[in-house]
């Protein structure tokens, strides 16, 4: 039971961390166009970290309200 608690939350992490860290590139991409400035990756880490914790609230509610079984996805 343990071991597939532990794969869920590798896949969960792992998810996250691709989330975030396309949400971080495209930033910084976008954003060094514009300005130059040294406080940009800064601001693109605290807004790729919201939409990443944004991201995850909206499917924990999503999943509350419809009473989704995770066990038929992971």
């Amino acid at each position: 039971m343990s071991k597939k608690i532990a794969s869920r939350f590798g896949t969960y992490l792992s998810l996250n961390l691709i989330v975030f860290s396309v949400l971080y590139t495209w930033g910084i991409i976008t954003l060094k166009n514009i300005i130059t400035d040294m406080f940009v990756p800064l601001i693109v880490f605290y807004r790729s970290l919201i939409v990443t914790i944004g991201l995850n609230l909206a499917a924990f509610i999503y999943i509350k309200i419809n009473k989704i079984e995770l066990d038929k996805f992971l």
